[in-house]
């Protein structure tokens, strides 16, 4: 699209959130919509906050380690832990499956970080899926799709057509989001009409638990591949297949805030975002912030860009560049 790393990093980070809270800012509701029976632990006022919470503590992690990770990160996982618990929920089957649900946002900055390192992408994401005690098949799969697919859009040339097929390199034939991109795939090639793809993508997943779970992913792609340069439509379409879950609208918003950049994000999202979000329920690093939700987010975004980038002292927003930087050729300066 031609934007900038740091334009891309920014509007993965800051569109994910607006994603997280679209349900919040308009007044659909789950009614003839819904293709499957609400969960109250999914459509929790609370979750995303929580969800936020986590990526900002990640985030925050990556830029005080210089990107050394896992000192802490058993620390920032127990959180879906004592959330779920705080709701009443114990360690159930259902639990597990939303740690894991749970962790592909979490992960999304360290998806950001290494895009450009896949072994070592596939390694700490791998490490991560054991965290939540969530070592099924179908979450580590998922998460290496996802990083996959984050790392792929993040490239400076691309073809989207190649996106399913290149995330299919992560995956295992006989797992089920194999099938599901398969089917999005064939979907995209003809031109089927949203209702189409909604009884395609959910009447399998209407019954239970796991299948609604299992099939997020699946339908943030096919929102994103749809209407690849529109990020408010993309995930609008994903409220619209996926009413109960604002981790759906979350993942597509990643999506399509990855590839086209920060300039892509509603201006009016933005400023509802300021109005939904409190820093002293997100986390306590923003509570201490005096700016708006989304400008912080932007800010961290912009120095996990510079450690990523190999800066040893991540510049302060309010810093003046043009008189913090020395910008010479390589191996010009003495040692």
């Amino acid at each position: 699209m031609g934007y900038s790393l740091l334009s891309q990093f920014q509007g993965s980070l800051l569109g994910v959130s607006l994603g997280l809270f679209y349900k919040s800012f308009t007044a659909v509701s789950a009614t003839a919509e819904t293709c499957f029976h609400s969960n109250d632990s999914l459509t929790s006022n609370h979750l995303p906050h929580h969800c936020l919470s986590l990526i900002l503590r990640g985030m925050n992690h990556l830029i005080a380690q210089k990107g050394r990770i896992w000192e802490d990160w058993h620390q920032i996982w127990q959180t879906p832990q004592n959330f779920m618990s705080n709701n009443g929920q114990g360690q159930t089957s259902h639990l597990l499956l939303q740690q894991g649900y749970l962790a592909e946002i979490a992960t999304l900055p360290l998806m950001l970080f290494f895009h450009e390192n896949p072994c070592c992408l596939r390694q700490h994401l791998q490490q991560f899926a054991q965290l939540g005690q969530s070592q099924g098949l179908e979450t580590r799969v998922e998460l290496l799709a996802l990083g996959e697919a984050i790392a792929y859009l993040l490239k400076p040339s691309l073809s989207l057509q190649q996106l399913i097929p290149q995330m299919l390199t992560q995956i295992p034939p006989e797992a089920q989001l194999a099938q599901q991109l398969t089917q999005v795939s064939s979907l995209l090639q003809s031109g089927a009409s949203l209702e189409t793809v909604t009884h395609c993508l959910m009447s399998a997943s209407a019954s239970t638990l796991p299948q609604q779970l299992n099939t997020h992913l699946a339908i943030a792609i096919y929102c994103f591949l749809s209407t690849p340069t529109a990020f408010s439509l993309s995930v609008r379409r994903a409220m619209k297949i996926h009413p109960e879950s604002s981790l759906t609208c979350g993942i597509t918003a990643a999506l399509s805030g990855a590839h086209n950049g920060l300039p892509s994000l509603p201006t009016p999202w933005k400023l509802k975002l300021r109005r939904q979000v409190h820093f002293d329920s997100i986390a306590s690093e923003a509570a201490k912030a005096s700016i708006p939700i989304d400008r912080y987010i932007l800010n961290q975004s912009a120095q996990l860009f510079q450690v990523w980038a190999g800066l040893y002292s991540p510049l302060h927003p309010d810093q003046n560049p043009l008189t913090s930087l020395i910008v010479a050729a390589p191996w010009s300066l003495p040692n």
